[in-house]
């Protein structure tokens, strides 16, 4: 997206959120950044670790899973400019993604033009940041989302829901809901009563097998085993990631 429209978008997600004038410039100079400044990432190709630029328009999600998490600890230990700048720079790339490149990657895409000339709808981010969650697999879910749109409305209005979306998500109560630390606290009894000893027992079940089998090399998949048995939980990950998002740990 051209610049215009970055500030433009920005501008009215900062005022819907209701960050603070001082916030809110920083934030709009933050989506505005990476034009000049590109996100980085370390990639390992043939036995050489370099620093590489993120592409804007195909970024790798998982990256941005982690620049907001950058953000969202910055924001919980009370660094809100940390946090503000890192979200801007963020949320430049999610725009981005909803405009494809031209041939080759070698020009922008012609809607970008057309985009630039619409106003932002602020019905759009209030309808953003009314449906948020504060947490990490909701930011998920609105990047799974994120991507080109053949009608130029729909891209810049798709762009300004999860822009409003994801700030809020991230910006939102440093607090978790009294229900949601229950949840948390009953899910971590259950995996420490069941899942760590089953855990615990089932190399050795693997290692009897093996020798019972006469096949003694083959107790080795004990470890795989137990670490079948401790990732296979899948609803205490989810939890324990919802509980980081508030910077606690289960």
């Amino acid at each position: 997206m051209k610049w215009r429209t970055h500030a433009e978008l920005s501008r009215c997600v900062a005022e819907v959120i209701g960050l603070p004038d001082e916030l809110g410039q920083l934030f709009v100079q933050a989506t505005l950044d990476p034009d000049r400044n590109a996100l980085r990432m370390t990639r390992t190709s043939g036995g050489r670790t370099e620093r590489v630029r993120i592409r804007h328009h195909d970024p790798p999600r998982s990256e941005l899973v982690r620049q907001i998490w950058r953000s969202r600890n910055a924001w919980l230990e009370g660094r809100e400019e940390d946090a503000i700048w890192s979200l801007g720079r963020t949320l430049h790339y999610v725009q981005d993604m909803h405009v494809r490149t031209g041939v080759m990657m070698l020009s922008h895409d012609p809607t970008e033009e057309g985009i630039s000339r619409l106003e932002v709808d602020r019905r759009v981010a209030v309808l953003g940041a009314s449906t948020a969650v504060t947490s990490p697999h909701f930011v998920e879910e609105c990047l799974r989302r994120a991507g080109p749109r053949e009608d130029i409305r729909q891209a810049l209005d798709s762009a300004t829901l999860l822009s409003s979306a994801i700030a809020v998500a991230t910006l939102g109560a440093r607090s978790p809901p009294p229900s949601c630390l229950a949840k948390w606290r009953e899910d971590r009894r259950r995996h420490r009563a069941l899942v760590i000893p089953l855990a615990a027992i089932a190399p050795a079940l693997v290692v009897v097998w093996a020798f019972a089998a006469g096949v003694p090399y083959y107790s080795i998949l004990g470890i795989p085993a137990f670490l079948a048995v401790m990732t296979g939980d899948s609803r205490y990950r989810y939890d324990r990631e919802e509980a980081q998002w508030f910077g606690l740990t289960i």
